[in-house]
């Protein structure tokens, strides 16, 4: 019963396994006999009987039988391990193609990656240039905003100075000459 449950899926070795079953069976009624025959009138009474032969025969019968089931199920057994190695060998070219894909995927996140630097660099670098225009102008406008305060200042004295000097010619030295 357990030989057929574990090939119940082959309908040929379900087969197999019963005619299997019903020698077994033969095969233990023959020895049952036989042990009583062996018991009761002895070795020589056991081998005289035709059950002797029959015995034989159907060891044979039960080799055979047996041989051609576990024949069958190597046959099965190299078809599933064909099956199974054909499997593996997809499945290593899929696990392949999967780390390519994924090689290639990291590449491009890299590439994408080493461009944003890039730019970031060229960014930082025009904004340092540009910081650095920045002072010159700053200090070339404070600069200009010095040189136009001392031509500021000095324009004040110059006009005081043509004041004080008109006043005097003028004869009224504590006057100052506005003329706009």
């Amino acid at each position: 019963a357990l030989l057929k449950s574990l090939v119940a899926d082959n309908p040929v070795q379900t087969a197999n396994a019963s005619k299997l079953e019903r020698l077994l069976d033969q095969r233990k009624d023959v020895m049952t006999r036989s042990l009583a025959l062996y018991h009761d009138h002895g070795l020589q009474a056991y081998q005289a009987d035709s059950s002797y032969a029959l015995a034989r025969e159907q060891d044979a019968e039960v080799d055979t039988l047996a041989a051609t089931m576990i024949g069958h199920e190597q046959q099965l057994l190299a078809q599933r391990q064909g099956s199974s190695d054909a499997t593996v060998a997809s499945s290593r070219l899929l696990t392949l193609a999967a780390i390519a894909l994924c090689l290639g995927m990291l590449g491009f996140a890299l590439f994408l990656i080493l461009r944003e630097q890039r730019q970031r660099l060229s960014s930082e670098r025009r904004v340092t240039r540009a910081n650095v225009e920045l002072a010159h102008s700053l200090a070339e406008s404070r600069r200009l905003g010095d040189t136009l305060r001392q031509l500021s200042n000095l324009g004040h004295m110059l006009q005081g100075c043509r004041s004080l000097a008109l006043g005097k010619l003028l004869g009224s030295p504590d006057l100052p000459l506005n003329h706009s």
